[in-house]
């Protein structure tokens, strides 16, 4: 063996040793992904406007730090739609509401809102409205967790984007060539932090038009173009069925398991909950 290599078997025994499924906290979702996002990898959540992706991210982070005492978690907003009070809307439904609590019983002396504060206070919150700012958050995620300094980045096992393409798109196109060198830097950090540090990486992406019929548009794909559809490990498609109020989830990539296969969810007010076709 070389000694810039590594076998295979050597590879896989050292992810076996510290794989983590993280769990989007719908199982329907999650069966589709294997259980849920694996750490180092990168789920996209891509679709058109009220499709549930940005539901859909602050379920899956508030289930994350819920049911582990021992995980935290980022989650990056870039278009100001984080929302506290929804995040406690759906904690009421998910914990204070349910008969079993599992691994998120309240301790005796806690309070509901105490045990809130405590779910809250495992999920670091930050904003970027531009690819630059984005850029310098991903790069001191990295830092942070390189330097294993701090007790909350030594937990940390799931990063939350939302959504990448409100900042990365406006740089890309037309004579702005730095942008597409910021696109990779970010992409490139992405999958360091994923790999490096068994992290899970979720973001969303928007479509857009792929072509067009009389007049209209027939077709849509992710946005960010060709040279990032490599990026991540895992496709989600979600639309938006008007009839019935329900949303899909149809697996268009992955690397682990079969493509093609659609899901069906509403959005309530205890969060995501399965529905069926």
């Amino acid at each position: 063996r070389g000694s810039f290599g590594f076998s295979a078997a050597e590879w896989l025994q050292q992810s076996l040793d510290k794989s983590l499924v993280v769990p989007l906290g719908v199982k329907s979702i999650d069966d589709l992904l294997g259980g849920g996002v694996h750490s180092q990898q990168i789920l996209e959540l891509v679709g058109q406007t009220a499709t549930g992706k940005t539901q859909l991210c602050m379920h899956c982070i508030l289930h994350t730090v819920v049911t582990a005492d021992d995980v935290t978690a980022v989650y990056i907003d870039t278009g100001d739609s984080f929302s506290p009070s929804r995040m406690a809307e759906m904690f009421a439904s998910q914990v204070d509401m349910q008969d079993d609590h599992s691994e998120a019983d309240l301790a005796p002396e806690e309070s509901p809102e105490e045990f809130l504060a405590h779910v809250l206070s495992k999920i670091e919150c930050y904003q970027a409205f531009d690819a630059f700012k984005m850029l310098e958050i991903i790069q001191n995620i990295y830092e942070q967790l390189k330097a294993q300094s701090s007790a909350f980045y030594r937990s940390l096992r799931l990063v939350v984007i939302d959504s990448l393409a409100a900042v990365i798109s406006p740089i890309l196109g037309g004579k702005q060539k730095i942008g597409h060198a910021v696109m990779m830097q970010i992409s490139r950090l992405m999958k360091v932090i994923a790999h490096q540090f068994h992290v899970a990486v979720v973001y969303t992406n928007y479509t857009v038009t792929s072509g067009f019929a009389e007049g209209r548009s027939d077709s849509y794909k992710p946005a960010l173009g060709e040279s990032w559809l490599p990026v991540p490990h895992s496709r989600l498609v979600l639309s938006y069925r008007v009839t019935q109020d329900v949303r899909q989830a149809e697996l268009v990539k992955s690397t682990s398991m079969p493509c093609g296969t659609s899901k069906y969810f509403a959005i309530t007010s205890s969060g995501i909950t399965d529905v069926s076709p």
